[in-house]
């Protein structure tokens, strides 16, 4: 029972609660702060990895992090890393296009240049005036006539009446 007792005695008590002092007389918060001895800091962890892909310049990041004892994110998130990763986007090639010519089929179905919208509407209010003209020298019944005809026949009736007036 004894041994027990001083097995009990030697371990230094822990604190139940943050900031309780320990028997030391430091706190539980000020051990957390300060980093473990054997722990790296950033930087130091970033020179290694910085050192290791200049040696083995296509390593992964899964190489990097089991020969350095780091967690592939950690490795993939460190500067060095980031560092090595633009410089393989410069060197990287393009790929080249296919690029194939269009069948006649579909070249048929290409658009052509669109019209401007305002030469289109000057068209048509000059087509709008001459048939206005035209119309005024017909009777009711040439009117009729007129109106009920394909619009294409129509444009040939309102030809055939400038070129008469260009006669006269």
């Amino acid at each position: 029972m004894t041994t027990v007792g001083m097995a009990e005695a030697e371990v230094p008590k822990q604190p139940d609660a943050p900031g309780q002092q320990v028997q030391n007389g430091s706190t539980s918060l000020d051990r957390a702060d300060e980093p473990e001895p054997d722990e790296e800091s950033p930087e130091e962890k970033n020179r290694r990895v910085r050192e290791y892909l200049e040696r083995h310049p296509t390593a992964t990041s899964s190489d990097v992090g089991k020969k350095l004892g780091y967690p592939e994110q950690t490795v993939r998130h460190m500067a060095a890393w980031k560092e090595r990763l633009g410089k393989d986007k410069s060197k990287k090639k393009s790929w080249p296009t296919n690029e194939r010519s269009l069948t006649p089929k579909l070249l048929a179905t290409k658009a052509g240049p669109d019209a401007d919208p305002s030469d289109l509407a000057a068209e048509q209010e000059e087509i709008d005036i001459l048939q206005a003209r035209y119309v005024d020298t017909l009777d009711a019944r040439g009117r009729a006539e007129f109106f009920s005809l394909k619009r294409e026949n129509q444009l040939e009736c309102l030809a055939e009446f400038i070129s008469n007036e260009s006669t006269e």
